[in-house]
């Protein structure tokens, strides 16, 4: 039993020994880079310029002389990466000599950077983001149009402090600077006018906008009641279409996918005299990788501007989306089904459907130390809905809706605003 012991302990010292000339030998398989990084202009030193191997290791950045340090390099050809703020990545070859300082020089050329104004709207006027005292997160088109998020999370949830649940389909919920709630928190808007009335506050609502298509979304984070109603008492997601183009110009987008998935994005846009217009169509169906859980939408946007002068306008938008989502998202399934049959639903006769429009036409007036503005609108808002949680315990359709001819409050209306310029 001793000598058992004795071999046994030898053994694992061995092993050690091992492992640690492997690892010293490993060690003197590497190298250093050092060098100093310079701008191609006029050949000042670049400041905090990030420095790294390609696909290898953390980057390091360059000191107030331009100088930087990467240690522990694989020996043989690596790529050298180098990013500045304000000029042109740069790459270039290094060999990387075991145990020894490879010493290079990189100059990097000189770049335009734009960054765009930012104009936000948390008090219906235009003004920029660094002079409204609110919390305001800005989405912009070219990020929008990038993205083309195929549900409000994709696109929403690029906003700090914000963030939307997916619950199938398109069904959600938001959260901002709070938990996820179904509760009336939040006013979801189209340029400005709430997309429900007050009383009919719908956690899903995001889905009755084209935010595919949007020009740019704007997220108030935090309390906004005193300018958009008594919905915001959480936040407001404000979605605005895109202006009419100055010269004609379409665009076509389509993809398909698994389980028959396909989209198409279509928008058409011109300037004709003082008239601007501008029409957008979202066209989406899918079967579902679920049984029976098949989903199609249909979306569509007319804008047309006029302009009465050099300082006043009218713009009219005249929106509406149709989703048809029959197994509202299919259901929880047991442990031994998701691991054996993923794609079986055990709600095939929930439902949801959904019917939203809207028409409103906006009159601005801008003048040199003040503006006015006054919006007319209407809108149509359906929704039946079978829930595939409710099957459980309490089955039966909620039917909603309202609209102007039924007389509820805030179907249609008018608002104005007045403003220091």
């Amino acid at each position: 039993m001793i000598g058992s012991r004795h071999f046994r302990r030898g053994a694992f010292l061995a092993a050690c020994a091992c492992m640690a000339a492997a690892g010293a030998r490993a060690q003197d398989l590497r190298g250093t880079v050092e060098g100093v990084v310079l701008s191609a202009d006029g050949g000042g030193p670049v400041a905090d310029a990030l420095v790294g191997i390609f696909g290898l290791g953390p980057h390091v950045a360059s000191d107030s002389a331009g100088r930087f340090v990467l240690a522990g390099v694989r020996f043989g050809s690596q790529r050298l990466e180098v990013r500045a703020l304000g000029y042109q990545p740069s790459a270039q070859a290094v060999t990387v000599v075991p145990g020894e300082v490879t010493r290079v020089e990189i100059r990097l050329r000189g770049a335009v950077v734009s960054l765009p104004e930012v104009v936000v709207s948390s008090t219906r006027e235009e003004q920029l983001a660094s002079t409204t005292a609110a919390s305001v997160g800005v989405i912009r088109g070219e990020e929008i149009r990038e993205t083309r998020g195929h549900h409000p999370a994709e696109i929403v949830n690029r906003t700090p402090g914000v963030y939307v649940s997916n619950f199938g389909g398109e069904g959600h919920a938001t959260a901002i600077r709070q938990p996820i709630s179904t509760k009336a928190l939040y006013a979801y808007l189209e340029d400005g006018v709430p997309i429900r009335s007050t009383g009919f506050f719908n956690h899903n609502a995001l889905y009755e906008l084209n935010i595919p298509q949007a020009g740019r979304l704007e997220v108030i984070k935090g309390p906004g009641t005193a300018v958009y109603g008594s919905d915001a008492v959480g936040g407001v997601v404000n979605a605005f279409t895109r202006d009419p183009s100055a010269t004609p110009e379409a665009e076509v987008f389509v993809e398909g996918g698994s389980s028959t998935y396909l989209r198409g994005l279509g928008s058409a846009s011109t300037t004709i005299g003082q008239s601007g217009l501008r029409a957008d169509v979202n066209v989406t169906r899918a079967d579902g990788w679920r049984d029976r859980t098949p989903y199609e939408r249909q979306s569509g946007l007319v804008r047309w501007d006029y302009a009465l002068s050099e300082r006043s306008r009218l713009k009219t938008v005249a929106s509406f989306s149709h989703i048809d989502q029959p197994g509202d998202g299919g259901g929880d399934l047991s442990a031994e089904d998701y691991r054996s049959l993923p794609t079986r639903t055990n709600s095939p006769i929930a439902f949801r459907r959904v019917l939203a429009a809207r028409l409103s036409t906006e009159l601005q007036v801008r003048g040199e130390l003040s503006s006015f503005g006054a919006t007319l609108y209407t809108r149509y808002n359906e929704l039946d809905l079978l829930p595939w949680w409710q099957l459980s315990f309490d089955p039966q359709v909620q039917e909603s809706r309202h609209a102007p001819w039924d007389c509820s409050p805030g179907t249609a209306g008018w608002w104005l605003h007045c403003a220091p310029a």
